[in-house]
């Protein structure tokens, strides 16, 4: 009867489901074919860490990981700086560019089972561990269209904006029993930004991340006394831009990828003021400052890289 069926089909079931497992054991334990190797998406990597700055208190590091297809074109780069002070890391940013379906833009053969895959490019950040509003460069072959041909040359922003760092006020108890009024304020205006560029006529493309950033710290220190006030002032303030750099050039196979990443030359000033002041209205000033223009750079990555970007800007590298 209907019983006895559903029994049979049932234990069968269970009969097909015992071999399948005990197949699938045996090709995992079988390291020729179950390995990285074989089940690993086809492309190409690069990878590289260094110092950013170096102090007996604290470092700052950076970080590039680059995936790239099967024919060369890129999948996804990362770059991460981390900021590390007596062993408390924080993870000041990371910038990350995605990319798929750009093959069939230039006439490349697609990895094994992304022939399908619509052409997509954007980019998407975090801050202090905060993840940012991503923004897509293009979706779709006419979105890539439309944009080539209406495009600024400016790069798209992902966040612009101010962030208080620190915002101190504290009473200190001097030995003299006299009390120091100590204020201290700091802030950072950040502006990261990105942008794609694909020509097809000089089939190359180009990516790039810019990081710029601007610090004021500011320091007030008081004492009050019934024959006279005195204080101390400390400010500095800086402003840095990083770019972060891919060209790649598909004229010719293997394409010949090239990454930049370069510090600009910014500006660094500090100042210190002392004053005095009597209840006659007798005042006493001195004020003393340090400006300065510190060197820009290019980090360094592997040599590979180098060489690679040797060919792709021919002698002017």
């Amino acid at each position: 009867d209907s019983k006895l069926k559903y029994f049979i089909i049932y234990h069968l079931f269970l009969l097909v489901a015992t071999i399948s497992s005990k197949i699938l054991r045996q090709a995992m334990k079988d390291m020729i074919s179950h390995n990285y190797d074989r089940f690993s998406k086809v492309g190409s990597s690069s990878a590289f860490s260094g110092f950013m700055a170096r102090t007996a208190d604290a470092t700052t590091t950076y970080s590039l990981d680059i995936l790239y297809s099967g024919s060369g074109v890129l999948r996804r780069s990362n770059m991460n700086i981390y900021a590390a002070s007596n062993g408390a890391m924080l993870h000041g940013l990371q910038v990350a560019i995605e990319a798929q379906g750009m093959e069939s833009l230039i006439a490349a053969k697609p990895d094994e089972g992304e022939e399908d895959l619509e052409s997509f490019a954007g980019m998407s950040a975090l801050l202090f561990d905060v993840q940012l509003r991503p923004v897509t460069f293009f979706k779709g072959y006419s979105d890539l269209m439309s944009k080539m041909f209406s495009m600024s040359g400016e790069p798209m922003n992902v966040v612009k904006g101010l962030i208080l760092l620190t915002d101190h006020s504290q009473v200190i108890q001097l030995q003299s029993g006299l009390k120091a009024n100590a204020e201290f304020q700091g802030g950072l205006a950040i502006d990261i930004s990105g942008g794609m560029e694909v020509s097809l006529w000089y089939r190359e493309s180009k990516t790039s991340v810019n990081n710029k950033g601007a610090m004021v710290v500011t320091g007030n220190v008081t004492v009050d006394m019934d024959f006279v006030r005195t204080g101390m002032e400390v400010s500095f303030e800086t402003e840095a831009s990083l770019d972060f750099i891919t060209t790649v050039q598909f004229s010719e196979y293997p394409f010949l990828v090239c990454m930049q990443m370069d510090k600009t030359t910014f500006p660094f000033s500090e100042s210190l003021t002392k004053y005095e002041s009597l209840p006659s209205g007798k005042s006493y000033v001195s004020r003393r400052g340090h400006k300065q223009l510190l060197p820009g750079s290019e980090f360094p990555l592997h040599q590979e890289n180098s060489n690679m970007c040797k060919r792709v800007f021919d002698s002017d590298w």
